[in-house]
């Protein structure tokens, strides 16, 4: 079976999509499956077609999936739905996002809370698959001495991306530094980082970093923060479960899909306060760092490879692995 996976931006880029897609091809080569990542796929006339399509995010890549129904009416597509699908592609083209659901054979989400957002007369379509994460070996860096946090996400107004230094200005006298790994997608942005490195020598804004520093500020960290008001599944959490990194999330569907319902590290996304509670109480001798621990190690069982490309080819027709599992 042949398994072409296409994604709506270059593969050589840092979004999500073409992270995910890589690894996507990764985890079904591990399995003997024929797959391969391309941008914005097409007939070219010259090789075979590819008998499933598994195509990343309903809107971005819905000339892809036209294009191999029109040429491949036999040949199975996969949808991979985004967080950008389930919370703003029904509202920026509804039509659109409808049929791109009609033309898949099946709809793939990666945690059990975005099943609220797909109509029930697609849910026999819809496979549940945890996204796993591959760290990259650790970088040899200098990393702070005394604890600190990371916020990992691009500066996009989505991940509500400096809760968390107005959080610690709520607690003036606490030892913590935070670490913002992500680049900025916008004047506007970088501005606000710099702004807020100057105002407050406890933040540190570093841009974009490559896989290896970024393993190695996620592994050191005390706890990594994500503070999204909206989220399909993140890669960061995955990666932090993976890790055994705690996560304190905002309160959001899809962070207690990959957290649980009863995780203790959960805020409102509107409270700074809230969040800074959670902060002063992880560094606290008696604090919640320990649960955190605890919780987040429960949780790696649901987020290894083997776990994610079993779910993939369950996907794909390759296995007997239920869907709504």
């Amino acid at each position: 079976m042949s398994i072409a996976v296409t994604c709506p931006y270059p593969l050589d880029s840092q979004k999500g999509n073409a992270i995910s897609a890589l690894r996507i091809v990764h985890l079904l080569q591990s399995c003997g499956q024929p797959a391969t990542a391309v941008h914005q796929w097409q007939a070219d006339g010259s090789s075979p077609l590819p008998e499933v399509l598994i195509a990343l995010h309903a809107l971005k890549s819905s000339a892809s999936m036209i294009a191999y129904r029109a040429a491949q009416p036999a040949g199975k597509i996969v949808l991979y739905l985004t967080g950008t699908d389930i919370y703003g592609g029904q509202e920026k083209s509804p039509a659109l996002f409808q049929q791109m659901l009609e033309i898949a054979d099946v709809l793939v989400i990666s945690q059990p809370a975005s099943l609220d957002a797909i109509a029930s007369h697609f849910h026999p379509k819809v496979h549940i698959i945890y996204t796993s994460a591959e760290l990259a070996e650790p970088a040899d860096i200098q990393l702070p001495s005394r604890p600190y946090a990371t916020v990992i996400g691009h500066l996009r107004e989505v991940k509500n991306p400096f809760l968390a230094v107005r959080a610690l200005q709520l607690v003036a006298d606490l030892p913590l530094e935070i670490h913002h790994l992500g680049a900025a997608l916008d004047d506007e942005m970088k501005c606000q980082a710099l702004d807020w490195q100057q105002r407050d020598p406890r933040y540190h804004w570093h841009g974009n970093v490559d896989r290896p520093a970024l393993t190695s500020w996620l592994k050191n960290s005390h706890f990594t923060i994500n503070s999204s008001w909206q989220e399909g599944g993140a890669n960061a959490i995955s990666e932090a479960i993976v890790c055994g990194t705690p996560v304190l999330a905002s309160h959001i569907p899809a962070n207690c899909g990959m957290l649980g319902e009863h995780y203790a590290g959960f805020f409102d996304p509107c409270s700074a306060e809230e969040l800074s509670q959670l902060m002063k109480k992880s560094l606290q001798p008696a604090g919640s760092i320990s649960q955190l621990r605890q919780q987040i190690g429960a949780r790696q069982p649901l987020f290894s490879s083997q776990t994610e490309a079993n779910a993939w080819l369950a996907a794909v027709g390759k296995s007997d692995e239920s869907s709504l599992s």
